[in-house]
């Protein structure tokens, strides 16, 4: 199965299947009184498949609340990434990581049952979309690799950015002690 993204902002935007170009899924989210909320509802309607809930550290699909740090974990062991991540909700745990995209596999296998390539763009052809691919033996698990890749891929956004303006906060106090 591969789904695209239609805008750049993966929390907004509808996710389309690149074979006939049908919505599958639809994402929206929201700063409420509640906190902030991205919601992944099937196609275009009403029916929400999975929440985050970014205040809370809660996901939920089909109804079902669990915690962020329940759903996923470091992984253990000496050749482990510092980078890479177990995750699990009902079914089997998946070791997920980023090395220019998101990829999943199941925990002690090798093989990727799902990737989600971030949006590229590009100055002299077309901007690449971000999409999800995901194999046939993972597809009773699509709604979770949808919620999984969209936190993944904002939580490393949000620390790129806080990097970039940690690195620049050094460079102003280094030049003030330079003067």
């Amino acid at each position: 199965m591969d789904l695209v993204f239609d805008s750049k902002d993966i929390t907004n935007s509808p996710i389309r299947s690149r074979h006939d170009n049908a919505v599958q899924f639809s994402v929206l989210t929201i700063d409420g009184s509640d906190g902030k909320s991205t919601k992944i509802h099937y196609g275009q309607t009403a029916d929400v498949a999975a929440v985050i809930y970014w205040n809370h550290r809660l996901f939920e699909i089909a109804g079902r609340q669990l915690s962020f740090t329940t759903t996923k974990a470091h992984p253990e062991g000496f050749f482990v990434s510092s980078e890479s991540r177990v995750w699990r909700w009902d079914g089997p745990a998946y070791l997920v990581k980023y090395d220019s995209k998101w990829e999943a596999k199941l925990e002690l296998e090798e093989e990727h049952v799902a990737t989600f390539a971030p949006f590229k763009s590009h100055m002299f052809h077309d901007d690449e979309p971000a999409h999800i691919t995901i194999l046939p033996a993972a597809q009773r698990e699509t709604v979770f690799f949808v919620m999984l890749f969209i936190y993944s891929e904002c939580k490393r956004l949000e620390e790129a950015k806080d990097n970039k303006a940690a690195a620049k906060n050094f460079k102003a106090a280094a030049r003030i002690l330079d003067d």
